[in-house]
């Protein structure tokens, strides 16, 4: 599969991440520069930081429009700039809301991060949400009720060590057709 040359709209993000990361890895990276090709990270600490922050940056610079990517947009970039959007978006929706991200994304956007959990290999993960999602459409308003379908099976995924090191693999194994290359 050739290499996708990404379009000039996704650099805005792009560069918004790396100041973002190198501000937060200043001190323990004083002499090395980080990339705005973020996929090209040699410390896996770092990278998975940058998946973490990319759905922030896409959705809110760059773009078409110049005022940020819609889902439509980052669908249309390589698959690892979606996956790692739609998947990440849930887990900062859990790390800062907890059980109520599940309604604040709604079913389709969540049978997305479904998608990508299997595409990754969290078959698990993928599993405990789709019980989660039969339970918000079951009753929109219970995070309660989320929870235990969940039955333990959604921790936070940064505490999951086994689950980082899978999509820290994903992502590895092929970047140049998961995410392209910047122009």
């Amino acid at each position: 599969m050739p290499t996708v040359i990404l379009p000039p709209s996704v650099l805005p993000a792009l560069l918004s991440l790396q100041e973002m990361l190198q501000v937060f890895w200043f001190q323990d990276l004083p002499d090395e520069e980080i990339p705005p090709a973020f996929w090209a990270i040699k410390h896996d600490d770092i990278f998975y930081d940058a998946l973490q922050y990319l759905p922030s940056c896409l959705f809110t610079e760059g773009g078409p429009s110049g005022r940020g990517h819609s889902y439509e947009d980052i669908a249309s970039l390589p698959e690892g700039f979606w996956l790692a959007t739609i998947m990440f978006q849930l887990e900062e929706g859990f790390d800062t809301e907890g059980w109520i991200a599940i309604g604040n994304m709604e079913e389709e956007p969540l049978r997305w991060v479904v998608q990508a959990y299997l595409r990754i290999g969290l078959t698990q993960r993928a599993a405990a949400l789709e019980r989660v999602i039969a339970a918000y459409i079951a009753d929109p308003y219970d995070p309660d009720g989320y929870a235990k379908a969940a039955d333990g099976q959604l921790p936070d995924l940064r505490d999951d060590e086994a689950a980082v090191s899978k999509v820290i693999a994903f992502f590895r194994a092929d970047p140049d057709t998961l995410f392209g290359k910047i122009a």
